[in-house]
């Protein structure tokens, strides 16, 4: 909860500081590739759930307001909910965004891939909303997101984007 409230903290922050005669994303620089460190906490929204950790990578293809990315996830789920002590998970998505006010982008994102809890991989789905801020090169993430069959995601991540 921590990291979310940190990065949120700093999105408005930057928001209030943006100066609005200053273009988004430079003149002439127009940067493609995205690669986002993550992490947070999902709830299992199942009677008797229970929070689990989790940190993840995520490499991703801009284009225009829509990016493509490769996401891999560790989750701690503990032995009630896994056989192994982290749970990895490989995601494709695709993120949607929009501008919500000056230096802040909303964001709308679907992600399909497997994730191994036990023996076998099995089917993981990922809806999430979130928030973005960037400063050059540099961006911070929020994301509140739906996975499973019942976790609630979530997570705060900081990047770079080339």
């Amino acid at each position: 909860m921590f990291p979310l409230a940190l990065a949120l903290s700093l999105a408005l922050q930057a928001s209030a500081d943006f100066d609005g005669d200053e273009p988004s994303y430079g003149p002439g620089i127009e940067r493609r590739l995205e690669l986002c460190a993550w992490g947070g906490s999902s709830l299992d929204l199942a009677p008797g759930g229970a929070m689990a950790p989790w940190v993840g990578a995520e490499l991703g293809w801009r284009f225009t307001d829509s990016v493509v990315s490769a996401l891999y996830e560790a989750h701690r789920y503990g032995p009630a909910r896994a056989d192994r002590g982290w749970t990895p998970v490989v995601l494709a998505r695709v993120e949607q965004r929009f501008e919500t006010m000056r230096g802040l982008q909303g964001t709308f994102a679907f992600g399909m891939g497997a994730g191994r809890p036990g023996r076998s991989w099995e089917l993981w789905l990922q809806v999430a909303l979130g928030l973005r801020v960037e400063r050059g090169p540099l961006f911070l993430r929020g994301e509140l997101g739906f996975e499973r069959q019942s976790d609630l995601r979530l997570g705060a991540g900081a990047g770079l984007a080339f």
